[in-house]
């Protein structure tokens, strides 16, 4: 049924265009508060990571006499879970990696984390506990591999393979549990520079720019790129240190030439 002088109108294009525009404007506004939250549920994820990494080196050593998982024989960063397959003076493989894989720490997922997966090209650990290097050398903690890597560095224990020279006031890295302190550092993500073969800024904290070269030591800072980064303690607490708080805290002797951790 229709009716005199009754007609319906649609909207004319300019209206279309004016709701468009409006649409598009608010969904400019809400996209950096919606990254911003995606961004601090994945800090809260890998801060989750750290507690239960730190819970399982705990754990470990309370079994263990209040002694960390051994690191002798190892010439890596503090990333490396496992470098070489036996202890160099008691024949045994006591790695990080064979004594808490099977039994405080069978959780390989709790070692990536998803601020870091970005670096799983080249480096697949980052992404996949399963991972294995195209040589079949390096692999992830669910791999039988001579040198096992993981996306956080454990400095518990980690003084073994080095003499180690600390910043300031900044406390000691544990070998065993008697040594920490609750603000001890006792894991974090890889932020190293060392003076030689190369110069190489290896930046792999949250967001980080992976291996950079020729980086001199001066340019550190600028060449840095994480945001922030994750660092857990001895009292098995951890927080989020932002980037303008990451610095040069500590420094091995030989290794590397003297390998120099930020975080």
């Amino acid at each position: 049924m229709s009716y005199p002088g009754f007609w319906k109108r649609g909207f004319t294009l300019i209206e279309l265009l004016v709701v468009v525009a409006i649409i598009a404007l608010l969904i400019s506004l809400l996209m950096p508060s919606l990254q911003q939250a995606r961004y601090q549920a994945k800090q809260t994820v890998c801060l989750s990571n750290v507690r239960g990494q730190i819970t399982a080196l705990m754990t470990y050593a309370a079994e263990a006499n209040g002694r960390f998982p051994s690191r002798l024989g190892q010439t890596g960063g503090a990333d490396y879970a496992r470098l070489g397959p036996t202890h160099p003076t008691e024949g045994l493989d006591l790695s990080p990696w064979a004594v808490l894989r099977h039994t405080h720490l069978t959780n390989g997922h709790l070692l990536t984390c998803p601020l870091t997966v970005h670096l799983a090209d080249p480096w697949g650990f980052y992404r996949d506990p399963e991972w294995v290097s195209s040589s079949g050398a390096t692999g992830g903690w669910y791999t039988e591999r001579n040198a096992i890597c993981m996306a956080y560095a454990w400095f518990a224990g980690y003084t073994e393979v080095d003499e180690f020279l600390f910043q300031d006031n900044e406390p000691v890295w544990p070998m065993r549990t008697e040594q920490c302190r609750a603000d001890t550092p006792f894991i974090t993500h890889r932020i190293t520079w060392v003076p030689y073969s190369g110069r190489i800024l290896d930046d792999f904290a949250h967001m980080g720019a992976g291996r950079v070269l020729s980086v001199a030591y001066g340019n550190v800072d600028s060449q840095m790129k994480s945001r922030d980064t994750s660092i857990g303690f001895a009292d098995g607490h951890a927080e989020l240190r932002r980037r303008d708080e990451i610095d040069y805290r500590a420094r091995a002797r030989f290794l590397y030439g003297g390998m120099r951790y930020f975080y």
